[in-house]
């Protein structure tokens, strides 16, 4: 933005900017190793970085230039010189909001008013800089189809989303009226367990809005009929969970299967040698397509061939005559016709997007999708489902706090769908184009283009645009085959793979349809936050256990790597992450073997570690046991996150050992059989009855459950 910024700077006075970004190759790390078949002889591993590079160069007054390149080069310059730049854009981009609420064209009242007659769950008011985002939210959408609220954990998400949403369905925002009609709708997309959450939320601040659950067809049905029925100004929200707008039912191929025959030789010609007279006919179960009859064929190494039922099952397939799909959608047990019946009880499940898409494509002006970054992903049934929706919404308000996970291919998706330009310069395609039907004609339709294979190429040319890139080089020796003697050194180069990482063309092309928000900005005294690893020492017999286990599975799994066998990493992984939480109890490596010949997989146990003692107390235990005696004594509750609550949960045994040795812990233990809609009311019951110590998987609670709780002094 700043590109050909004239500036006074401190350093190097009146200068004239230039950038440019450029990926530039560097060296990573490099590894040696000694050969496995060779000691004497080594392996060389070089990792070769593409990381995008910003050069800044400053022209001066006297025509002398200066050069800064990397990172804190670049960033020592904006920090000694943000002053002159804000000047600069400030004096040559006008932004879109300028944290004035009465500028937003508002009805009857001014916004302003509105915004501070709201009280949050009937108690609370929006604090001002929640007032500002709602505005700019607002502002921003009047113009742009899509905006990104990134915001960080305990700014009120949920509040901002449903105030921007009441403001835009109820006239409120008089700038909207003339886009949005009556009947038009805002729907609300969100993880089931803060459904109940958004409906509370939204209800305190428009108490007359007419707010419902879609769970089923017949909601949104309903919903869209009562819609058209109210006025204008009534705000008309649907809450929908997630995992519905992507649940449907499973496919299967759609195909009739004939068995024809063919026969291996003339009838008069003398019987081959090896068969049979009754073999000379051969029958064989083809498949055809339902609509033109050929028979479907599968091309496998250059031959065609009829298609074989497991290449079928293997994708969804389309005829290559008359390009009829060869799948359906298949009934579950429920939806299957009853013994004695002709027809079923009732549809198969239909996914409520693609309902959505199809029945109501215009009457959806607002969705507001929560957590937005669990939908990163397009090959996901959540990517899918947001691409959808989005596609069939007029505005889109996406909503979280971890927009990318650090590599540049995690926004790809959701940048697609909300930023056009994206569309425009990645495209990836979309289905086959067919050629124009004739009337009366009953030839079948050809292929004219297909370019619906494109997706992973558009994705890789973001992420050479956009991210950061590695490449192996490995150099190690080789051998004759005959001899077995050293010929020398052979490079193999393996493909670029994506690295974390970004590159700042990134954030400017996300900057003007997003919003930040951060706990900082809301102005208030917080409590200091930290985050401090306490490492414990194993007990001393653990550790001898651990370290002669470490390595023995280790040599096996180099063992069967090198027979090429890769099976047994995921065993070894959670052995070496799991079994010092739980000595207390044996353990057993199991690797399932695939046998050579039959395929069948038997279970091959490496190794076998005994209890320690269910009695004894460990160091890891003792630990928590004293931070949790050490925080309740100060009156503070704790929450406890455990990853091992499944087959080898370690939450009884914890629970009993602080109730045992912290005479004031309270536990209460949060498990996965609790519905994700009961959650929060079961926590609160808890609390309530005098729970001070909650011990759950972090799954269960990491996305918008309120945790916090005001402790009586």
């Amino acid at each position: 933005m700043a590109d050909g910024a004239v500036i006074e700077s401190g350093e190097y006075g009146r200068v004239a900017l230039r950038g440019k970004t450029r990926h530039v190759e560097q060296i990573a790390r490099v590894e040696v190793e000694a050969d496995p078949n060779d000691p004497d002889r080594q392996v060389k591993k070089t990792t070769i970085r593409l990381k995008p590079t910003t050069t800044l160069t400053l022209l001066g007054a006297d025509g002398t230039t200066v050069e800064m390149e990397g990172d804190e080069a670049l960033l020592g310059f904006i920090t000694a010189n943000k002053r002159a730049l804000a000047d600069y854009l400030n004096a040559r981009f006008q932004p879109m909001y300028r944290f004035d609420l009465d500028a937003i064209p508002s009805g009857a009242q001014r916004f302003s008013h509105w915004l501070d007659s709201i009280r949050l769950n009937g108690v609370h008011r929006l604090y001002a800089a929640q007032k500002h985002v709602v505005a700019a939210i607002t502002r921003g959408l009047q113009d742009r189809d899509s905006i990104l609220l990134v915001g960080q954990m305990g700014v009120g998400k949920t509040a901002i989303g449903g105030t921007a949403a009441v403001a835009m369905a109820s006239q409120i925002a008089a700038a909207i009226q003339t886009s949005m009609r009556p009947e038009q709708v805002v729907l609300i997309v969100a993880p089931p367990h803060l459904i109940e959450k958004w409906k509370r939320e939204v209800l305190s601040v428009a108490p007359n809005a007419a707010i419902e659950r879609l769970d089923r067809h017949e909601d949104v049905r309903h919903f869209m009929d009562r819609a058209e029925a109210l006025p204008a100004h009534v705000p008309k929200i649907g809450l929908i969970k997630r995992d519905l707008t992507k649940l449907g039912c499973a496919w299967e191929p759609s195909v009739v299967w004939r068995t024809e025959a063919s026969p291996l030789w003339h009838l008069r010609q003398p019987i081959p040698d090896g068969y049979e007279p009754h073999q000379r006919i051969r029958r064989a179960r083809v498949p055809t397509c339902p609509h033109c009859g050929q028979t479907v064929m599968q091309e496998k190494k250059g031959v065609s061939a009829p298609a074989s039922e497991t290449w079928l099952n293997g994708g969804k397939r389309t005829c290559a005559i008359c390009h009829t799909p060869l799948w359906r959608e298949s009934r579950d047990r429920g939806s299957q016709p009853r013994p004695g019946e002709k027809y079923p009880p009732k549809n198969p499940r239909y996914r409520l997007d693609e309902y959505l898409k199809r029945m109501y494509p215009d009457r959806v002006y607002l969705l507001i999708w929560d957590e937005v970054h669990e939908a990163q992903h397009g090959d996901t049934g959540n990517g899918e489902a947001f691409s959808r929706m989005a596609g069939l919404s007029k505005k889109v308000l996406a909503m979280t706090g971890t927009p990318f996970n650090g590599r540049s291919s995690s926004i790809f998706n959701l940048e697609y769908a909300l930023n056009p330009r994206v569309r425009t310069r990645y495209p990836w395609g979309g289905g086959k184009r067919l050629s124009r039907k004739e009337r009366g004609s009953r030839a079948f339709q050809e292929v004219v283009s297909e370019n619906s294979t494109q997706r992973g190429r558009a994705e890789s040319r973001w992420v050479e645009h956009m991210g950061v890139r590695e490449q192996i080089v490995e150099e190690r020796p080789s051998y004759d085959r005959d001899t077995g003697a050293y010929t020398g050194t052979s490079t193999y180069e393996r493909p670029y793979q994506e690295a974390p990482g970004i590159s700042p063309l990134l954030v400017a092309e996300v900057l003007d349809h997003a919003v930040f928000f951060s706990l900082g900005d809301l102005g208030k005294a917080l409590p200091r936050y930290e985050e401090i690893a306490h490492p414990v020492e194993l007990d001393a017999d653990l550790y001898a256990e651990y370290d002669r286990t470490r390595q023995r599975l280790k040599d096996y799994l180099i063992q069967r790597r090198w027979e090429g066998d890769t099976t047994f990493r995921g065993a070894y992984l959670q052995w070496a992450m799991g079994w010092h939480n739980a000595p207390f109890r044996p353990y057993e490596v199991i690797h399932n073997l695939k046998h050579p010949i039959t395929g069948v997989k038997e279970p091959y146990t490496v190794a076998r570690l005994p209890s320690y003692g269910e009695e004894r107390i460990f160091a890891k235990e003792q630990a928590l046991i004293d931070r949790v005696q050490a925080e309740l004594g100060a009156n503070r509750p704790c929450v406890i996150y455990f990853r091992q609550t499944a087959t080898r949960d370690i939450q009884p045994r914890l629970e009993t050992l602080l109730r045992r040795h912290v005479p004031e812990a309270r536990t209460f233990i949060l498990k996965n059989t609790v519905d994700a809609e009961r959650r929060e009311a079961v926590i609160a019951r808890e609390i309530a009855k005098g729970a001070n110590v909650v011990l759950c998987n972090p799954e269960l609670v990491k996305t918008g459950l309120d945790l916090v709780r005001r402790v009586r002094a």
